[in-house]
């Protein structure tokens, strides 16, 4: 039984009934109206499917949670930005009304670097219809501001940080967004502790070389 309140409106000739909980997603509730003794009718309808909710979080190196920072998943034309506790959601809320459909998407933090002083991070999803996704925490990187962009093509030799990295790119070929074949990078040396992606346990670095794309979107290397 669903404990509630009644109403009359009209007169008393509309009664409205109000729930004291909220009714349980993907339910069928069944309802009998009586008076008195005698039965007044009985019907049934269906509560709203649970909703498929992506949500996650994005941190900085040291774990303190970064607000504003643009989350999107562009395959289904979707934008949020993170809260004041760097939580971001998509499927709840407001956005309950537009169900995301189950598929393979990718989730953009910071696509484009929209905050100008974050790296950014993508990663796959895989949508399950009425599940709830939690991804892991985003870790961004601060784009340190004594370190400069470069710019980055193919067929060429670069010397990179301060000339700590030699990279030769004379047989490779780079594949910017919008179809570009070069784009200005920057690279930062982190511990492993402040790398923004995940690595296997077994093979852990002690630090590695992070390179950043700037605005013109995250390089592919063929």
């Amino acid at each position: 039984p669903v404990v509630g309140s009644r109403a009359p409106f009209n007169n008393r000739q509309v009664l409205g009934f109000y729930p004291r909980e909220p009714l349980h997603y993907g339910a069928t509730v069944y309802v009998e109206v009586s008076h008195q003794g005698s039965s007044l009718g009985r019907f049934s309808y269906q509560v709203q499917d649970l909703p498929t909710i992506v949500s996650g979080a994005v941190t900085d190196i040291f774990n303190q949670p970064i607000a504003s920072v643009l989350v999107s998943l562009p395959q289904l034309g979707l934008s949020s930005r993170t809260d004041a506790f760097g939580n971001y959601n998509f499927g709840g809320g407001e956005d309950l009304a537009t169900p995301i459909p189950a598929g393979r998407y990718k989730l953009l933090i910071n696509p484009g670097q929209d905050d100008p002083a974050w790296g950014s991070v993508d990663q796959w999803l895989s949508v399950q219809r009425s599940r709830a996704i939690r991804t892991v925490p985003h870790k961004l990187p601060v784009i340190a501001s004594t370190e400069p962009f470069v710019t980055l093509r193919g067929g060429d030799q670069f010397s990179l940080h301060r000339g700590a990295i030699s990279l030769d790119l004379s047989d490779a070929e780079l594949r910017f967004s919008r179809a570009r074949s070069q784009g200005n990078v920057q690279v930062q040396m982190l511990l492993a502790e402040d790398l923004p992606h995940r690595s296997s346990p077994a093979a852990v670095p002690i630090f590695a070389w992070h390179l950043q794309a700037g605005a013109d979107g995250l390089p592919g290397i063929g």
